[in-house]
């Protein structure tokens, strides 16, 4: 098992929030008001502990997904609980109500639209301040559980996992979401690697 040293997680978890700050700078510019988005949690393990560290994972939730490729592999999904992305959907349609279990093509368009701003502002920090090359795939907007989209993406047991619990600050709503990052064995050494090459240099 490959560990995840406290200076090592530091630099992560304030890689990540460079990313989060990024796209919360876009997601105002789209949704024309004030949105701030923090980590408020943010833990690392295998894919074996993946059922006892995330919380009522056979609970369908919101999903945007994108896969990553080059020097870091793996898979990146943004989601929201239901009673959360009510919230959020306020916000998108200026108020309107919206029958969750059915969202219209313009909603799940926007939902979409605003993981993959997430998304890659996450993976992208990372890999630009690393220096790692990585291609994305498009977004895809799911409403499953997380064990089915691991099914349905075919993803390998050989990963390992960065799960940052997030708050979504819009106007008067707190709208709380999850970022899990997977990324395969080899993909997760690389990244430790180019971590400890950076806090060397004291460059973060």
């Amino acid at each position: 098992m490959i560990k995840v040293s406290v200076e090592q997680f530091d630099a992560l978890k304030e890689l990540i929030n460079i990313g989060m700050g990024k796209a919360g700078n876009i997601l105002n510019e789209m949704l024309k008001t004030p949105i701030t988005l923090d980590v408020i949690l943010m833990k690392i393990f295998p894919y074996s502990e993946l059922s006892t560290e995330v919380v009522n994972i056979n609970k369908p939730v919101i999903s945007v997904h994108t896969r990553f490729s080059g020097a870091m592999e793996g898979m990146a999904i943004l989601s929201f609980p239901e009673e959360s992305i009510s919230k959020l959907i306020k916000v998108l349609t200026e108020g309107k109500k919206q029958n969750i279990k059915n969202l219209d093509t313009v909603s799940v368009e926007a939902l979409t639209e605003i993981g993959n701003v997430v998304l890659n502002g996450v993976v992208g920090s990372i890999s630009n301040i690393l220096k790692l090359s990585v291609q994305y795939t498009i977004p895809v907007y799911l409403k499953t559980t997380l064990p089915d989209i691991i099914e349905k993406k075919k993803v390998k047991p050989d990963l390992y996992i960065i799960l940052a619990k997030s708050l979504f600050k819009i106007e008067k709503y707190l709208v709380q979401g999850e970022i899990i990052l997977f990324f395969t064995t080899e993909s997760f050494d690389e990244l430790l690697r180019a971590v400890d090459s950076i806090v060397e240099k004291e460059n973060f």
